[in-house]
C-alpha cells in the first residue's frame, strides 16, 4: 500500500515539478521523497531532513504517515517475536546442553577420522604393524609431500613420484648411519623415519608397503637441519651441540634419536669423532639411533661396531646423478667433488680439490669406489 501511494506522487505530473528526483528512498527507516528545498511547504508532509548540498528536503507525505507507522509497528513486532523464538529454542538446547555437547565430540571424532581416511587414500597409505620387539622396518616408503597428489595442495609443482625407501633398524642393532652423495635423499630419510613413528602413534596409515613395522616411542628426538643465530649467539656447531645436549638430559625410553650430519661444523676429525661419540653414547642409554655423516669416522664405526648397521643411498656411475635408492648393509661416498663439478664448479678448482686430499682420504675413497664397482 505505502509503495502504491508513494508511486502516486512520482507519477503524478502535479507534483513531478516539485521533485528533485523522481524517486523514493528511505530516512530514519520511514520512506520518502526528495523535494526541492525552495518548494517547502507546497507539499504537506513531515520533513525528515536535508540532503548534503542543502537543495533537497526528504519529506514523508501524510498520506503515508500512517502507512509508516503500521510498517514500524509492524516490524517491532516481528522483532519482538524473532526474540520470542530464539529464546525458546536457546532454552530447548540448554536443556540438552551435556547430549549436544557429547554430539558435538562424537561428530569431531568421526570427523577426524574420515579426514584420516581420506589423507590414506590420498596417499596409497597402508596400517603399519605396531611392534612390540623394538624392530624398526620402512618397506617402500614415501614422503607425504614428495608426492606429486599431497604437494598440489601446497601449491607445490612435482611431476614425479617419489623414489621409495626402505629402512629397517632393529634386526642385530639399534642403530643405523647413512651415508651416501650430498642431495642423495639422506635427510629425507630421517625426516620419513620421524614423521611414520609420530603418524603411526597419532593413529594414522602411513605411506608405505603392507609389513611395514614400527615400535612406539615414548619420545622422537630430532637435530636435523642448522639452527644456527645470529642473535643467540650460535655457530652452526654449537646449534647442533645445543639440540644434543638437550635431548642427553630430555632422553625417555624407549626413544627415536635423528642425528642429521652428526659431528658437522667442525673440524673433520675432531667431528667425526664426536659424532661416534655422541651417537655410541645414545645406543649405550638405549634409544634407537639413525645418523646421517660424511665422516669417514662415522663409517668405519658403523661397520666395525656389533649393533650398529650401516646404509648408503647409490648414485649413477656414469652421470654422478643421485638415485635416491638406499642400500642396507654398506656405506656410501659422498661424492662432494664429483657434485661440485656436476653442479658447475670450474674444473680447475675441481682438480686443485682433488690435488690438495691426502694419501689417507685417497685410500679411503678409492676403496669405497672399488667396493661399490664390484658390487
Amino acid at each position: 500500500q505505502l509503495t502504491s501511494v508513494m508511486e502516486g506522487y512520482v507519477r503524478s505530473a502535479e507534483t513531478e515539478r516539485l521533485l528533485q528526483d523522481k524517486v523514493v528512498t528511505t530516512r530514519n527507516d520511514r520512506y520518502v521523497l526528495l523535494l526541492k528545498a525552495d518548494h517547502q511547504g507546497q507539499l504537506p508532509g513531515i520533513i525528515h531532513g536535508s540532503s548534503g548540498t542543502g537543495q533537497s528536503l526528504f519529506v514523508e507525505p501524510l498520506p503515508a504517515v500512517e502507512l509508516n507507522n503500521d510498517i514500524v509497528s509492524l516490524q517491532d513486532e516481528e522483532r519482538r517475536e524473532v526474540v520470542r523464538i530464539l529464546r525458546d529454542l536457546t532454552a530447548r538446547v540448554r536443556d540438552r546442553a551435556d547430549d549436544i555437547a557429547r554430539m558435538a565430540e562424537i561428530l569431531g571424532e568421526l570427523d577426524a577420522v574420515q579426514a584420516m581416511a581420506r589423507l590414506a587414500d590420498d596417499m596409497d597409505a597402508h596400517p603399519p604393524e605396531i611392534g612390540e620387539d623394538g624392530r624398526l622396518e620402512l618397506v617402500d616408503s614415501r614422503h607425504p609431500l614428495l608426492m606429486p597428489r599431497l604437494a598440489e595442495r601446497l601449491e607445490v609443482s612435482r611431476e614425479d613420484d617419489p623414489v621409495p625407501v626402505s629402512v629397517r633398524v632393529g634386526d642385530a642393532g639399534s642403530v643405523l648411519v647413512i651415508s651416501g652423495p650430498n642431495t642423495g635423499g639422506k635427510t629425507v630419510a630421517l625426516k620419513t623415519v620421524g614423521l611414520f613413528a609420530l603418524m603411526a602413534q597419532c593413529g594414522l596409515h602411513v605411506p608405505a608397503a603392507p609389513g611395514s613395522t614400527l615400535p612406539v616411542f615414548r619420545k622422537v628426538y630430532a637435530d636435523i637441519g642448522d639452527d644456527q643465530s645470529i642473535a643467540e649467539n650460535l655457530s652452526t656447531f654449537s646449534a647442533h651441540l645445543a639440540a644434543i645436549v638437550e635431548m642427553t638430559r630430555d632422553l625417555e625410553r624407549p626413544a627415536l634419536v635423528l642425528l642429521d650430519e652428526v659431528g658437522a661444523g667442525t673440524d673433520p676429525t675432531e667431528g667425526g669423532a664426536l659424532g661416534v661419540a655422541i651417537v655410541e653414547h645414545f645406543r649405550q642409554r638405549g634409544a634407537m639411533v639413525l645418523a646421517t655423516t660424511h665422516h669417514g669416522l662415522m663409517k668405519a664405526y658403523a661397520q666395525s661396531t656389533p649393533g650398529v648397521g650401516c646404509a648408503s643411498f647409490g648414485y649413477d656411475p656414469e652421470t654422478w646423478e643421485p638415485t635416491y635408492r638406499l642400500t642396507l648393509g654398506t656405506p656410501g661416498r659422498s661424492l662432494a667433488l664429483e657434485m661440485a663439478a656436476r653442479l658447475g664448479l670450474p674444473p680447475a678448482v675441481v682438480q686443485d680439490a682433488r690435488d690438495r686430499r691426502d694419501d689417507k682420504e685417497q685410500q679411503a675413497e678409492d676403496l669405497l669406489a672399488r667396493l661399490e664397482k664390484d658390487r
